[in-house]
């Protein structure tokens, strides 16, 4: 989809009058169009014709995906405007666009179906996907279940951080070319704490930005210190990255191909959170710990990574 923070630019460097932007995926039956130019939407249902589409948000685990039901054993739908919920398509054999044909795999089948969920019997296709709606009833993506993470006891949705990042709005965002944001574990602390792997513009080299300055001569902040300051303004506290990862340039002799993005254009999660914070002395990129005292992201170094493993620095 079109992400909402570059929709405008788009539409106006291109010149187009008119975008249209569609949810859905080849095996699912919960597919959303918005064709009335709400930036950023990526579908609408009225509220008022609830009963003639049945897609529905659920109430789950924003991390595990696992719904949440009541005492009488059907799922708790989301009714409240902009609260996050798993979307869910209502299925039936009779109607092909309803159908849920299923995987080749009879376990991934059986996890895509929920039942009880309306009313007992029912069967739901379940998307995976965290949306939110407006009170008008226009659909906006959150996220991928699993994408979310838990921190302090808050859910941080990891494309509205990289939403942040990706603006390009002021001089120490401006850099960035892309981000990359999901949740790493800390021993001894509970939920997972934010990391953003940044990809930057070809003109921008870290060695340099380190200590490039907004002004000149006139030394205010350096890059490090005006990202902590841009990021702490925009974000609440616990969604802000304690851990910032740039991305080593591509060379010659370190270009293993494109391991930012999946062949459908998907962000690469599941190595980078596997790797965490401590990514090791033969990876090529750079890892920035936020220190708060200091107002800074400083280098993450051994002294820190000790700290961190014995749970003695507080973050």
């Amino acid at each position: 989809g079109l992400r909402p923070e570059i929709w405008t630019q788009f539409q106006t460097l291109f010149n187009i009058k008119h975008i249209v932007e569609f949810y859905g995926s080849t095996e699912g039956n919960a597919n959303l169009v918005n064709n009335t130019g709400v930036v950023g939407a990526i579908g609408v249902v009225p509220r008022l014709l609830d009963f003639v589409y049945p897609v529905r948000l659920a109430k789950c685990d924003l991390e595990t995906g696992e719904l949440v039901r009541n005492e009488k054993g059907l799922v708790e739908l989301v009714t409240a405007s902009n609260e996050p919920g798993q979307l869910l398509g209502l299925m039936n054999d009779s109607d092909p666009s309803r159908r849920f044909d299923g995987y080749s795999d009879e376990k991934a089948t059986k996890s895509k179906i929920i039942q009880n969920v309306v009313k007992e019997g029912d069967s739901w296709f379940a998307t995976g996907d965290l949306l939110k709606r407006n009170r008008f009833g226009f659909y906006f993506w959150v996220d991928r279940i699993g994408d979310t993470y838990r921190w302090k006891g808050e859910n941080v949705s990891t494309s509205e951080v990289c939403e942040v990042m990706n603006k390009n709005e002021s001089w120490a965002l401006g850099f960035i070319e892309d981000s990359n944001v999901y949740g790493v574990e800390l021993p001894t602390m509970e939920g997972r704490v934010g990391m953003a792997r940044l990809t930057l513009k070809s003109n921008a080299s870290f060695e340099d930005m380190a200590v490039l300055t907004s002004s000149g001569t006139e030394r205010k902040s350096s890059w490090t210190q005006a990202l902590f300051s841009e990021l702490t303004a925009q974000l609440p506290p616990y969604a802000v990255p304690l851990f910032v990862r740039i991305k080593a340039k591509r060379t010659e002799s370190n270009d293993a191909g494109d391991d930012t993005m999946t062949g459908t254009f998907k962000h690469k999660k599941f190595g980078l959170r596997q790797e965490g914070y401590d990514i090791g002395k033969d990876k090529e990129d750079l890892v920035l710990f936020r220190d708060d005292q200091a107002q800074d992201y400083v280098l993450l170094n051994d002294e820190l990574l000790n700290e961190l493993q014995k749970g003695t620095l507080k973050v």
